[in-house]
């Protein structure tokens, strides 16, 4: 049995588009029509409202112009601020995907495949405590993590985050100082990427790493969608193969 909507009693919208969120807010009054809704436009306002309440659910897209949702979304949740999370986006790249599946987000719905109907029902899952993933999110996941030259098999967790960082142009000197590496280090791991990514030089790397999700730019600079994610993996992996036997450890970059 569904629990009662009545249990959503407070929602946070976080929408870039203005017309986008007041569309989310209409549908969410009618799952939830006594529920008290704040909507915002910008991640710091979103931090902001998150920092002074918590939300039984928040919406929110992902590709907003001023900051990382992706890292927004992980520092709340580790502070319980809110108790269900929809991503309403139609962002189909792999790794943002899988972020928002570590998250353990309660759901990803793609406006551009589906409509109200879908809206609504996805709502009263998650109130009622499922998860609710677009049909065509889950064969994109499928699909891709399925594929041979997905960046997700390519690519170690060290890998990815210089790739995070070098992908807007960084020289090695700029993105060794960021990560506490050395620029030896960064131009290993940068021929490597070429290598791996079949790239000749530094603008097919910056394609690559925008396509991909790794680096945005936005009129407020330069964003890198869950870096802090990233490097917390990275960590993970480097400490995890310290621990292994030195006869199965060769220098990983």
């Amino acid at each position: 049995m569904l629990t009662p909507v009545s249990e959503i009693g407070s929602i946070l919208i976080l929408k870039g588009d203005r017309l986008c969120a007041d569309l989310l807010r209409q549908a969410a009054l009618q799952v939830f029509p006594a529920a008290c809704v704040k909507l915002v436009s910008r991640v710091n306002d979103g931090l902001a409202a998150l920092t002074e309440a918590s939300f039984d659910l928040l919406l929110t897209g992902i590709n907003l112009p001023d900051g990382d949702v992706l890292d927004l979304l992980a520092s709340s949740k580790q502070q319980h601020r809110f108790r269900h999370v929809m991503a309403v986006t139609g962002c189909k790249e792999l790794r943002i995907l899988l972020s928002l599946r570590e998250l353990s987000v309660d759901g990803v719905f793609d406006p551009l495949d589906e409509g109200l109907d879908q809206l609504c029902n996805a709502f009263r899952l998650i109130a009622a405590g499922y998860a609710y993933w677009s049909p065509n999110i889950l064969e994109v996941l499928r699909l891709r993590r399925m594929s041979p030259n997905a960046f997700y098999h390519l690519l170690t967790p060290t890998e990815q985050l210089v790739l995070a960082v070098i992908g807007d142009g960084s020289d090695d000197h700029a993105a060794a100082d960021q990560l506490g590496m050395q620029p030896a280090s960064i131009q290993s791991i940068r021929r490597d990427l070429h290598r791996k990514l079949g790239v000749q030089h530094k603008g097919q790397l910056m394609r690559l790493a925008v396509q991909h999700g790794y680096v945005r730019f936005t009129p407020h600079g330069i964003l890198r969608p869950g870096f802090s994610i990233l490097l917390a993996a990275c960590q993970t992996y480097q400490s995890r193969r310290s621990t292994m036997p030195p006869a199965q450890v060769s220098w990983e970059k």
